[in-house]
């Protein structure tokens, strides 16, 4: 073809190229927005989140430590039982501080916390010794201390069977005190100011007279089955109210019931549970807790009060023989939430259950789970997040709740489940939306990224104009239809 004369089959292939290159990108966003549903659905699952290690104490929990209850969902049995202490009656722990040396807060060169003021309020000196002397007791000094504290609260009298042990613990803490003073009467003298050494020093010996007066006789009247006075019940209370965030961060979340340091926190949350009055199942406007809300955050949630609605699908009765504990059975009940959408099952241990359960099956066979389906709704304290292995041999998370008293909502909370769960019309519609959002964004980039035809400039069309004369000037380039004539006027034809 001679030159000048190319009308621009270079621009249709660059045409067809755009063609392709617009249907690959369409292609494209339709994938990556089923990949954006797709996450946001997962990002939901608290399970997907485990790996950042958030609200782990130590290391994470290994799956095939966590031997513990096989609960299965939907038939409700229990394959073996291997908890420990659930009773409470024994705990072995290994010698250990309860947080590193370098995690503790407000420690001084000589080992005596400094208060975050210069003037020290009444108690400060004794909520900063049983803080340090909890703090540097080893695994089994904790429990000692924390069962010696537990006997003066609950007024028990009876001869405890560690004596030896308690009469060591009550010398060493004797020890522990008087070291204490010491050092802080010498802080307190290289203080400048003549007013807050005053006011440190009368706080200080504040501390001195609650402990020889009231703290110490009551811990040793109790280490030895003795009665104490009604004012060292109430120092001790106090003591155990400043060392009750020790007990609870200590729990293991992400692991079997029955781990190290689940001990106090365990008995701390039953106490608290059954300690308060007999409270009336959540109302129709109070707001139960989410299994995503204490699984995201157990720390937060730990030892404080949470409700709980949902259906009761399995329970079983266990029976204490001996036990620390403040009830002699209790039942362990799990149950599916309202709002739970494959997430998972809440655990909840309690003193009661309702009526409406199969009593006479849980109480012949006590140790076995029983497939039960009844709405029912409670009020508890939050403990933990357990690890367990279900009936299909997987690793499972439970929030475990410790409650006084399970209570049957009958149709109130199978409403709520039906009105929870959504129906086929909503799901029909969710993905109707899903594919018109989908298409009108595959629209809006096909029409952004599509070649516009345009009218040729006036350059391009007197180009076009001369390139069409020399066209019909040059007589050598000749149609088709007077190829075919000079053939007929030669007398040639042409094949058949």
């Amino acid at each position: 073809m001679r030159r000048g004369l190319d009308f621009g089959t270079s621009r249709a292939e660059d045409s067809r190229k755009m063609a392709r290159a617009v249907r690959f990108r369409i292609m494209t966003l339709m994938v990556l927005l089923l990949v954006v549903i797709f996450a946001m659905k997962e990002a939901g699952k608290p399970a997907r989140w485990m790996w950042m290690g958030f609200d782990q104490q130590g290391r994470p929990a290994d799956a095939s430590d966590t031997s513990d209850v096989l609960v299965g969902t939907s038939g409700g049995m229990a394959k073996r039982d291997s908890v420990d202490w659930m009773d409470g009656a024994t705990a072995k722990s290994a010698s250990r501080p309860l947080t590193p040396d370098s995690q503790r807060q407000g420690e001084t060169k000589n080992g005596l916390s400094t208060p975050p003021n210069d003037l020290p309020a009444v108690g400060d000196y004794d909520r900063r010794f049983w803080v340090d002397t909890y703090r540097h007791s080893s695994g089994d000094g904790q429990r000692d201390l924390f069962g010696l504290l537990r006997k003066v609260i609950q007024s028990d009298l009876s001869r405890p069977a560690n004596g030896p042990a308690l009469e060591k613990l009550l010398k060493r803490l004797a020890r522990q005190q008087t070291d204490f003073q010491t050092l802080a009467l010498n802080e307190i003298a290289l203080l400048p100011d003549h007013v807050q050494q005053k006011r440190k020093t009368v706080a200080l010996f504040e501390f001195d007279r609650r402990w020889q007066k009231d703290v110490l006789p009551a811990l040793t009247a109790a280490a030895i089955g003795k009665d104490f006075a009604f004012a060292g019940q109430v120092e001790v209370g106090k003591v155990n109210t400043w060392l009750r965030e020790l007990y609870l961060n200590a729990v293991e979340d992400l692991a079997g019931m029955g781990t190290r340091g689940d001990l106090q926190g365990w008995l701390t949350v039953w106490d608290d549970a059954l300690a308060r009055h007999p409270v009336k199942p959540p109302s129709a406007g109070s707001s139960p807790v989410s299994f995503l809300q204490v699984s995201g955050q157990p720390k937060t949630w730990r030892g404080k009060a949470v409700n709980v609605s949902g259906q009761a699908r399995t329970c079983r009765k266990k029976v204490l023989e001996k036990s620390q504990l403040p009830v002699n059975q209790y039942y362990e009940v799990w149950v599916e939430p309202l709002d739970d959408d494959g997430d998972g099952l809440f655990c909840v241990y309690t003193a009661g259950i309702p009526d409406s359960f199969p009593q006479t099956a849980i109480e012949n066979q006590p140790q076995k789970f029983h497939k039960i389906d009844i709405p029912v709704s409670l009020r508890g304290q939050f403990f933990k997040i357990r690890s367990y292995r279900d009936s299909a041999g997987g690793v499972s998370h439970s929030p475990v709740v410790i409650a006084r008293r399970i209570d049957s909502v009958g149709s109130i909370a199978s409403a709520a489940k039906q009105h929870v769960a959504p129906g086929w019309k909503t799901l029909v519609m969710w993905f109707v939306g899903v594919a018109v959002l989908a298409t009108s964004l595959a629209i809006v980039v096909f029409r952004s990224s599509r070649t516009q035809a345009r009218a040729p400039g006036k350059s391009t069309a007197r180009r076009m104009q001369r390139a069409l004369e020399m066209l019909a000037q040059d007589h050598s380039i000749k149609s088709p239809a007077q190829r075919v004539a000079e053939l007929t006027e030669d007398g040639d034809t042409p094949d058949e």
